[in-house]
């Protein structure tokens, strides 16, 4: 969070800078050529005045913008107040339009005859050149800025910076044609500068619009797309939604996961689609996908299970599934199902009675449903320890461990514990270490049977299996 901190600070100071700094070029360059024009009487050079007096307004305007759009998201503002960039980037393109149009009228009188002549002096020479090494080092500066952090606003104001580094070329080349005896080359050249304009302006103009109308960036969707499809966790999408507000990327999206998983398991790998989108696309500072459950074709039996069983609100888990496939080719299903020990018998029968029509009518290949019902254990039991007033069931114990036939089972510790006024077991034992989990798991029950078979006080065992050290290999120890 401080790093997404610091970065944000980070860009929002650039971003500042180069807006006012921008803003004080227009100032300067305004107020040169109106000391200089009032001083030459150039007509010429008044009227770059007055379009750098414009060009001072835009700059102000996308200040403004940049200055408000750093804002924080907050109650009255959910996402935040990016659009703010694109509504003032429109402004400027609407004020290029305005010059462009007024130098085309002025170019198209002159070109009658109907314009004013062209004062040729050095001072206007200077002042133009004076005027292209600024708005030129200022569009840079604006450019620079407005691609590294996707701001339309600074893009605008880099565009109309760049504009007047034509339209002063222009006026050079005018003075220049003029002074060969060529009046008609000022106008003929300010009418191809105002075209390029009006072509840029356009573009930028219809980017702006698109953006204040929430259509989606070209070609985020595909990137968007293979961030969140590169976890095999996730079956699809099945909505996408992307917008850009200023230099922010907004992203919701709908994503299918296997209906078997759990709530938690859902939210984590949608919370690592939503980090992965983050990581693909630069600026996305708002993802938010959601997991929907589905059946995904290809999912074991017993995860279509898991999945039908989550539905059903009195059904606390599913464990234990075995699935019996006959020789006729029907199959039953075999389960445990966990509710709550509070549910009386008809309402736990009812809850499990509708789960078992579902899963044969949701699933073909199952015929038949065998289900045990068990309940939930309590959060938190109180107990005292009982081994000391049981030591023979302890011994009891240790001997039944110690003497499993063909397991080499070793029984290493014993806990007895009074839980009421019921007697629990708590055994830890060692095997060989190379036999498989099968046949570890088919030693812990047969203890757990010999022990309730054999020591009726016993209540409950539960039986923990670990590979015997003795006997583990010299590499793996």
């Amino acid at each position: 969070m401080n790093n997404l901190e610091n970065s944000n600070d980070i860009m929002n100071r650039e971003k500042n800078q180069v807006a006012l700094t921008s803003v004080i070029a227009a100032v300067f360059l305004t107020v040169m050529k109106l000391i200089v024009g009032y001083m030459t009487g150039s007509l010429g050079i008044i009227s770059e005045a007055l379009h750098s007096g414009l060009d001072f307004v835009a700059a102000f305007i996308t200040w403004i913008a940049v200055k408000l759009s750093s804002k924080p998201p907050d109650k009255k503002f959910n996402y935040g107040r990016g659009k703010i960039e694109s509504f003032s980037a429109l402004i400027e393109t609407l004020l290029l339009l305005v010059t462009c149009f007024w130098i085309i009228h002025e170019a198209v009188d002159r070109l009658k005859g109907e314009g004013g002549a062209v004062e040729v002096t050095v001072s206007a020479f200077v002042i133009m050149i004076i005027s292209i090494i600024v708005d030129y080092s200022r569009s840079s500066a604006l450019y620079k800025i407005a691609k590294k952090y996707n701001s339309q606003a600074l893009m605008a104001d880099a565009l109309h910076f760049s504009s007047d580094i034509l339209s002063s070329a222009v006026v050079i080349v005018g003075l220049i044609f003029v002074k060969i005896g060529y009046p008609y080359g000022d106008p003929i050249a300010a009418l191809g500068v105002a075209l390029l304009v009006i072509f840029a302006s356009y573009r930028l103009g219809m980017e702006t619009i698109n953006c204040l109308m929430d259509r989606a960036p070209e070609g985020l969707d595909e990137k968007i797309e293979s961030a969140i499809m590169s976890d095999n966790n996730i079956d699809k999408i099945t909505r996408l939604r992307i917008r850009a507000a200023g230099s922010e990327i907004f992203v919701d999206a709908n994503i299918d996961v296997s209906s078997s998983l759990s709530l938690e398991r859902a939210h984590e790998i949608a919370a690592l689609a939503e980090e992965n989108v983050k990581k693909a696309v630069a600026g996305a500072a708002d993802v938010v996908i959601h997991p929907d459950p589905t059946h995904i074709d290809g999912d074991p039996l017993s995860n279509k299970i898991i999945g039908i069983a989550n539905k059903f609100q009195l059904i606390k888990e599913t464990h234990n599934i075995a699935l019996l496939k006959f020789d006729g080719g029907k199959m039953a299903a075999e389960l445990h199902v966990t509710v709550s020990p509070e549910l009386s018998l008809i309402e736990a029968h009812n809850e499990i009675s509708a789960f078992e029509e579902q899963l044969i009518s949701s699933i073909p290949e199952i015929n038949f449903v065998n289900t045990h019902i068990d309940v939930t254990a309590p959060e938190l039991l109180n107990c005292v320890e009982a081994g000391n007033k049981n030591k023979n069931l302890t011994g009891k114990i240790k001997e039944i461990v110690d003497s499993m036939p063909g397991s080499t089972a070793k029984c290493i510790d014993v806990n007895i514990r009074m839980i009421g006024k019921k007697l629990y077991a708590s055994v830890r034992c060692t095997t060989k270490p190379d036999i498989d989990m099968a046949r570890a798991h088919e030693i812990s029950d047969e203890i757990e049977h010999r022990i309730h078979n054999q020591i009726k006080e016993i209540k409950y065992v539960l039986v923990h299996i670990e590979p015997n050290p003795d006997l583990m290999p010299e590499t793996s120890r």
